[in-house]
């Protein structure tokens, strides 16, 4: 196996974990947030704590992603330096 394919799976990887995140995030953004009824009757409250718990997905779906991409360049690219 040459030297190009060892590179290409890993970052293959790292795009696969990043769509199944995604489908599972939205899944979950359209099933579970989007729904959710008026909280303490006021549309407003429950608009911010709709948009916070969507921020936090978002944060965690950057952060995942951000790990992965650092565990691949201190295994790759470091490693080779």
């Amino acid at each position: 196996m040459g030297e190009t394919m060892k590179t290409i799976y890993p970052i293959m990887g790292i795009m696969t974990v990043a769509l199944i995140l995604l489908l599972v995030l939205s899944y979950l953004l359209f099933t579970v947030i989007v729904p959710l009824p008026d909280l303490l009757g006021g549309s407003l409250i429950t608009s911010l704590v709709k948009a916070g718990v969507s921020g936090v997905l978002v944060l965690f779906w950057v952060f995942v992603l951000w790990q992965l991409t650092m565990l691949y360049m201190k295994r790759r690219v470091y490693k080779t330096r």
